[in-house]
């Protein structure tokens, strides 16, 4: 956690522990930040694409579509995620389906499949003791 601390750190431009005084010769730069959105806009720049088996290519794009482009923000929901994984060096995401709901109005609001960007430093997988591909449920 503390090495996740220091990276954003570093990224919002907070290089010192103490704060520095006035006229102190040492002049800090911070490169950070425009080297994390210019590896972000490298990465996903062209945006991301899927392949499926010939078997399921009916149905498998126009799923993905529209979860990435109907239910959620690709472009916003992308540069997160490349942030994340830029500054803090990991990236976790959580997918949830959101059932279907009527707000105050009576509006209804469809149920979707969510694509959430998570802190990494809020973050602990634990792996399967016999498996290190895959991770372990907790008991519910």
């Amino acid at each position: 956690m503390t090495r996740y601390s220091n990276h954003w750190a570093w990224y919002l431009g907070y290089h010192w522990a103490y704060k520095r005084e006035a006229g102190e010769p040492n002049i800090t730069i911070n490169y950070t930040g425009a080297l994390s959105r210019y590896i972000t806009n490298f990465t996903f720049g062209r945006g991301v694409h899927f392949q499926s088996e010939k078997r399921y290519e009916h149905i498998v794009p126009a799923l993905l579509d529209r979860v990435w482009t109907v239910d959620n923000d690709k472009k916003s929901t992308l540069w997160q995620m490349g942030e994340n994984g830029s500054v803090a060096g990991d990236c976790f995401v959580k997918v949830a389906y959101e059932p279907a709901w009527y707000d105050s109005a009576g509006n209804e609001h469809p149920g979707r499949v969510r694509i959430l960007p998570l802190n990494a430093a809020q973050c602990f997988p634990e792996y399967h003791p016999h498996d290190r591909d895959r991770l372990s449920t907790p008991p519910v």
